[in-house]
């Protein structure tokens, strides 16, 4: 685990962090019942999203102590409950009742089969790809180590750089795809 790596096998701080994982949720969850529904559950979602991978991931490769780690696990997730809530809301009201047990099971079966796929791909690259590059290569501790540091973990930082660069950017490509944005538009057709 990334943090354990990185604090040489401190267990309160991965505890201090997965705390601030579910807080931040739960903070989030309190925020999403107290709003008002938002007008576009397409943007909110998108938003949503790139504010999750921007506060967490990027943060979380980036932040060389406990303080940042905390911070990017608790702010990163307050975003969650708002994409979950939009997206529950928009599928809910688009899907005809007769045909939502089939699709939510299908959603579901995807989103759970990608959780190992996630975790294989992502030792396999901390294991054998980032964390060799930061140990056997100077040229990269050079331009990367003043991003995420240098030593045991610095490999895994790339990866959450990388994963949260790319989940930012995708979320806002994907919000201004035209034909994503009008989903919000054909749930009142």
């Amino acid at each position: 685990m990334f943090f354990i790596a990185r604090t040489s096998n401190n267990e309160r701080i991965l505890g201090l962090v997965t705390a601030a994982i579910g807080i931040g949720g739960v903070v989030g969850g309190l925020f999403v019942t107290a709003a008002k529904p938002p007008k576009s559950n397409v943007k909110t979602i998108f938003i949503s999203a790139a504010l999750s991978f921007l506060l967490c991931d990027i943060l979380l490769g980036v932040g060389k102590n406990s303080f940042v780690w905390i911070f990017a696990a608790f702010a990163g997730n307050i975003p969650l409950p708002f994409l979950i809530a939009s997206e529950n809301s928009l599928l809910y009201s688009k899907i005809p009742t007769t045909m939502q047990g089939r699709i939510f099971s299908i959603r579901g079966s995807l989103q759970h089969i990608t959780v190992p796929i996630g975790y294989l791909a992502g030792g396999f690259f901390a294991d054998k790809i980032f964390e060799p590059l930061m140990i056997n290569s100077e040229k990269a501790r050079y331009i990367l180590g003043g991003i995420v540091g240098v030593g045991r973990g610095s490999g895994m930082a790339i990866i959450f750089i990388i994963t949260g660069t790319l989940g930012f950017t995708l979320s806002l490509i994907s919000y201004n795809n035209k034909a994503i944005r009008d989903l919000d538009n054909m749930i009142e057709q």
